[in-house]
């Protein structure tokens, strides 16, 4: 679900309960009141699928601010920093941009 008009919240979120006319959303620990607009979504399973990789990524040792490669030749190991544009670390979204590219503005004429 996707919501405009809130104070805090603005945003896209999963739904992990409903009760009347209540919702429990994932990730968010304010309860707010408010009037706007409420979008219910069908994300594309491919995008929930590399949402699972990003987050594999992110708890992975390179996934990690500052991060560092290895390579390994006959037996000698070297460590480099993991680098991107103009020396910056390389972060998660360096590394999903592209793939990430398709999904950007999935859902035209939502303001989020």
């Amino acid at each position: 679900m996707a919501l405009s008009g809130s104070t805090l919240i603005d945003g896209v979120y999963r739904i992990s309960a409903k009760w009347k006319s209540r919702y429990t959303l994932d990730g968010v620990e304010t309860d707010e009141d408010w009037e706007g607009t409420v979008f219910g979504l069908r994300i594309p399973p491919d995008f929930l699928e590399l949402c699972g990789e990003i987050q594999g990524y992110l708890e992975s040792p390179a996934g990690k601010p500052g991060a560092y490669t290895s390579e390994t030749v006959v037996g000698l190991h070297s460590w480099s920093k993991a680098s991107g544009k103009n020396g910056a670390p390389v972060d998660w979204r360096d590394v999903f941009s592209g793939r990430l590219a398709p999904f950007v503005k999935m859902f035209k004429g939502i303001a989020i």
